[in-house]
């Protein structure tokens, strides 16, 4: 084989090996893309369902509430819960406390973590993860009332994920 011929075949080689490692990197970058997506969905499925646990919990500390009364003859008539996180053995870790709601929607509240509006009665999230998130208002807000039959109430619609959480 002659010099140029031994040269054009390593310059061919080495064109190749670099091709090859273009391409092996442009597929990592793709595995690992499609990786941190899967985990960014799976976060936020995690992020829904907590919210729904929480949610869970403070409807059935309140329906116990309401029976408590129901069944203690010396409870006063008329008596409203002022704050149903504090009806929770322990409140969840996220809960941020007692925030206005203004507050609450301007930043007043980190994302991922529950308050309780006592003046508005309200109880609201405010949300981590706004990609799978759709409330009517626009806002990265759950908000519900709590009525004076102590119940909790969407005050808009909000789809998480595809799913309707009320």
């Amino acid at each position: 084989m002659t010099a140029t011929a031994r040269t054009a075949t390593t310059a061919h080689n080495a064109l190749r090996r670099l091709f090859e490692q273009a391409l092996l990197i442009l597929l990592l970058v793709f595995v690992v893309w499609a990786l941190l997506d899967k985990a960014r969905e799976t976060r936020s499925a995690a992020e829904l369902s907590a919210v729904r646990a929480n949610l869970g919990a403070l409807r059935v500390a309140l329906v116990i509430e309401q029976m408590r009364r129901v069944t203690t003859p010396s409870t006063p008539a008329g008596v409203i819960v002022q704050n149903p996180f504090l009806l929770l053995k322990r409140p969840p870790a996220n809960y941020a406390g007692e925030v206005a709601l203004g507050d609450a929607a301007i930043g007043g509240v980190e994302p991922g973590l529950w308050f309780f509006d006592p003046g508005a009665r309200l109880v609201g999230y405010r949300v981590q993860d706004t990609r799978y998130f759709h409330a009517a208002s626009g806002r990265p807000l759950m908000v519900f009332a709590l009525s004076k039959a102590d119940l909790l109430t969407a005050r808009e619609t909000y789809t998480w994920r595809d799913e309707t959480v009320n």
